[in-house]
């Protein structure tokens, strides 16, 4: 389970991560280029995508930067993605 996460988080998560990560390298997006947009290094952005890292926050924003250089098509996929991560990081953990 990813450190961090609940039970019910990880599966979730994990889809997030893989559609995004996967997104990216089919629209050519430089991680280089994602990391100056949020202000951070270019290894906290490749460590999210490929999972060494697990951050929820770092991640929709990943996915929030990316939105308008992507199809409408991946653009839609990933906001259903994102429909369903946010309700589950949001809800507090017990």
């Amino acid at each position: 389970m990813a450190r961090g996460l609940t039970p019910s988080q990880p599966a979730v998560y994990n889809a997030l991560r893989t559609l995004t990560a996967q997104i990216i390298r089919r629209a050519a997006i430089p991680e280089r280029v994602v990391a100056q947009e949020l202000g951070v290094t270019q290894g906290m952005i490749s460590g999210t995508l490929n999972g060494r890292m697990t951050s929820a926050v770092t991640l929709m924003e990943i996915a929030r930067v990316i939105m308008s250089a992507i199809s409408p098509d991946d653009q839609r996929a990933l906001q259903e993605e994102l429909d369903h991560v946010v309700p589950l990081i949001r809800k507090p953990r017990r």
